[in-house]
């Protein structure tokens, strides 16, 4: 997803409901996933280290902030 989308426009979410071990569960495969992809892209050349925390952040947390006025 990340390839193809904007890095201004995905929204994390677990999908979890009822259980709180499902949140953390999903927080902490995204976490894995993220970590993996970036770390990848680094690998093979695509971005540097610091090119990896704009999109890490805007995902994570920053696209979230905008539309639900969090600050």
């Amino acid at each position: 997803m990340l390839e193809v989308a904007p890095f201004g426009k995905p929204l994390f979410s677990t999908d979890a409901y009822e259980l709180p071990q499902l949140f953390l569960v999903g927080a902490a495969r995204f976490r894995h996933g993220l970590g993996t992809l970036l770390a990848d892209w680094q690998a093979d050349g695509a971005c540097s280290g610091p090119d990896t925390r704009g999109p890490a952040h805007l995902v994570a947390a920053g696209n979230a902030r905008r539309p639900y006025g969090l600050r």
